[in-house]
């Protein structure tokens, strides 16, 4: 049930397929960083790569920098979609979708804003990495 999506007072509600592939996305952001790193380090001479027509020559720099691009927006997306939630929620509510709910200590602290506060950052936030990465 951690992944639910309220449906109910959501103005920024998506899709079932969406949502999940969204929130990958997110989840997925400590392996994008690190590929991004490993890439920029890596030589196109060691990069493997599948050629997909025998009849062409294989270009591993085009391969690399294609590769690398697609990366490099996956991130900005979600990078972009953090700056436009306040900075109190932000690193709690990134933290909660990329390990889960017991990660942040944010529920047994009481000093924080009400649950749905962070319900309603967190749907705006999922929905701002969407349009970041032109799905909606």
């Amino acid at each position: 049930m951690r992944d639910y999506q309220p449906t109910k007072h959501n103005d920024y509600h998506l899709p079932s397929s969406l949502y999940n592939r969204v929130l990958y996305t997110i989840r997925d952001y400590d392996r994008l960083k690190q590929s991004k790193s490993e890439l920029n380090l890596s030589s196109g001479s060691n990069l493997s790569y599948k050629k997909v027509d025998s009849n062409h020559i294989g270009n591993p720099t085009e391969y690399e920098a294609i590769t690398l691009y697609q990366i490099d927006e996956d991130i900005k997306a979600i990078d972009f979609a953090l700056k436009r939630i306040p900075e109190e929620y932000a690193a709690p509510i990134f933290d909660n979708i990329r390990y889960g709910p017991r990660c942040p200590n944010w529920v047994q602290n009481k000093n924080y804003a009400h649950k749905n506060t962070w319900s309603s950052y967190r749907a705006r936030f999922i929905y701002n990495v969407a349009k970041n990465l032109n799905l909606l």
